[in-house]
């Protein structure tokens, strides 16, 4: 180590300087004219690993990296004060470098320029910190005490939209809106009061105006000695996951609506562990507590029904070959009944292809199933009343063309009893076929402009379909028979209908009595006509009901008896006609 002694004292300032020059932690080169090196420092033949002796004198361009003549020029001739470039070690490694110019001097005559090398490699972890800061998307700056900004990186440029020669040197609260400035505040309290970094939501507000969301951390910044001295800052924008986290928000909130709505669940099958995640609306299909029952396949083939449980399995199975689910089963509800039920999934595979979930959706379809059973029957009985009906036509012809005296009486007479049949069927019509009421038969059959000389009375009666349609053909030859010989065959003549209910050894039986009265005198008649043979015969195949028909002078009178099943068991109110209801004759 060099010194200056007391016998120093009065040395020459060129021994000063050149002692000067070696105690200095930075490299030292003075360059001549040519580019000749004329001296260096231990520090710089250290930088290098090469001996003093071995640098001066050569040319200074040899030192230098890269294009070596153009870029030694460039760095010689620079203007600039300081340039970064590379020199070569003795190891034929490049040290990077920041050179520092002297201005250049002349000394008899001759022009030299000093250069002060500084070894970047030391710099290194400051050039590493400084460069990540840059890059970082995120917002990195500094405070002073009392929040002046002092620094600012590109990322927070990026989010605030400030350039650092905006923004430097104004307050952490002008990036705050004024509802923020007393969160502020009290972060900054918090963070002096802990000494440690506080991280927070908060709300910041950018160059043009809009407000952004920030996760906001701030850490106290320390001297060596632990005083502070600043803080810290690197604020997250999150306003695009805030946007995204409200529209997945949004979308499940949609879905689960669109679910219940549908009375759909939705399931989750772990297929390595057996277990089973379901959502609240698949526990209230099942009808099946969420404290007691734990879904796993097991439990699940506990409640299908036996008969369903190998269509399941089976589709399990393929679903994990296959990659898609779906089958309809039955389950049985917590109130004992078994409900119909449709599930669909997709499986998913790892990437070895193994299966690992199976996620889906499960709807009750037990309406479904009952419309679908329903309207099998329907059409079953549809077919049977068809059938049914087609017969009666063709025996209604078949009867009516062989009594009748002429092509014109057969054409009236079978389109007035298609024509019966018609409205019967429109009755039946407007319930669906689940039947129609004794009175409104009646009112269709008979009330054809002869309605104030109808009276009819007696309980309400619902008849089953097939009964209602040779009921309504015996009304229909009934009537035909009082307008044209019978009691409404003149103006006096009137008829009445009376219906009851009778107990006997064979159940209920509805009894009709139909009267006519105030007409010509009746005699027996001498042949038995199609219209009295459909009277007495029609209800007895089928329905084992009978008919009498007694042709008395006063008038005709028939008695129909009809057993009636439990669904035509009356009501209590009886039903009365209003025609007659004032004068009706006794």
């Amino acid at each position: 180590m060099h010194a200056l002694s007391e016998g120093h004292e009065q040395a020459a300032p060129s021994e000063i300087f050149r002692l000067f020059f070696e105690h200095m932690r930075e490299g030292a080169l003075i360059v001549g004219d040519g580019g000749i090196i004329r001296y260096c420092n231990e520090a710089l033949a250290r930088m290098l690993a090469t001996p003093v002796s071995n640098i001066i004198g050569r040319k200074f361009e040899e030192l230098v990296a890269g294009d070596a003549a153009n870029r030694s020029q460039q760095l010689l001739g620079t203007e600039n004060r300081s340039m970064e470039s590379g020199l070569r070690a003795q190891t034929g490694e490049t040290v990077p470098v920041l050179i520092s110019f002297v201005r250049p001097m002349a000394i008899h005559g001759r022009r030299i320029y000093g250069l002060i090398v500084t070894d970047l490699r030391r710099h290194e972890p400051r050039l590493r910190h400084n460069a990540l800061l840059q890059a970082s998307k995120d917002a990195i700056y500094a405070l002073s005490p009392n929040l002046q900004i002092k620094t600012w990186n590109r990322g927070a440029e990026s989010i605030f939209g400030y350039a650092p020669a905006e923004i430097i040197g104004k307050s952490e609260r002008d990036l705050c809106p004024a509802s923020e400035l007393p969160a502020l505040e009290d972060l900054v309290r918090q963070v002096r009061e802990r000494g440690a970094a506080i991280t927070v939501d908060a709300v910041r507000r950018r160059k043009d105006g809009t407000k952004i969301r920030v996760l906001l951390s701030m850490t106290p910044i320390r001297e060596l000695d632990g005083r502070m001295i600043g803080y810290g800052v690197v604020a997250h924008d999150v306003t695009e996951r805030e946007r995204a986290a409200r529209q997945l928000r949004d979308a499940m909130a949609r879905t689960s609506l669109a679910l219940e709505a549908g009375r759909m669940g939705t399931f989750e099958i772990d297929l390595n562990t057996e277990r089973c995640t379901w959502s609240d609306q698949v526990y209230a299909i099942y009808g099946l507590d969420k404290g007691s029952f734990e879904p796993t396949l097991e439990s699940i083939y506990g409640i299908v029904h036996p008969e369903d449980r190998a269509v399941l399995v089976d589709c399990l199975e393929a679903a994990q070959r296959g990659g898609s689910f779906e089958v309809e089963f039955r389950v049985r509800h917590r109130d004992g009944r078994y409900i119909w039920v449709h599930s669909r999934g997709m499986v998913r595979f790892d990437a070895e292809g193994k299966p690992q979930e199976l996620f889906g959706v499960v709807v009750d379809i037990t309406e479904r199933k009952e419309a679908e059973r329903k309207q099998q029957l329907l059409v079953g009985e549809l077919n049977h009343r068809v059938r049914n009906t087609l017969a009666t036509v063709q025996a209604i012809a078949s009867q009516t063309l062989r009594r009748a005296k002429s092509p014109e009486d057969f054409v009236q007479s079978f389109s007035d009893r298609i024509q019966a049949l018609s409205r019967a069927h429109t009755l039946l019509t407007r319930t669906a076929w689940q039947g129609t009421e004794l009175d409104s038969l009646i009112r269709e059959q008979l009330m054809l402009g002869t309605g104030d000389r109808i009276r009819y009375q007696g309980p309400p009666v619902s008849l089953e379909p097939q009964t209602a349609l040779q009921l309504a053909l015996v009304l229909h030859e009934l009537g035909t028979n009082a307008r044209k010989y019978g009691s409404l065959s003149v103006p006096q003549g009137w008829v009445t209908v009376d219906w009851s209910i009778q107990q006997s050894a064979e159940g209920r039986m509805l009894e009709i009595v139909w009267k006519e009265r105030g007409g010509p005198t009746v005699s027996q008649p001498c042949s038995t006509g199609f219209g009295t043979l459909l009277i007495e015969r029609s209800l007895q195949q089928g329905h084992g009901g009978e008919s009498r028909i007694s042709f008395d002078p006063e008038g005709v009178t028939c008695v129909i008896r009809l057993p009636l099943s439990r669904s035509e068991v009356p009501a209590s109110q009886p039903v009365q006609s209003t025609e007659l209801a004032a004068s009706r004759p006794s």
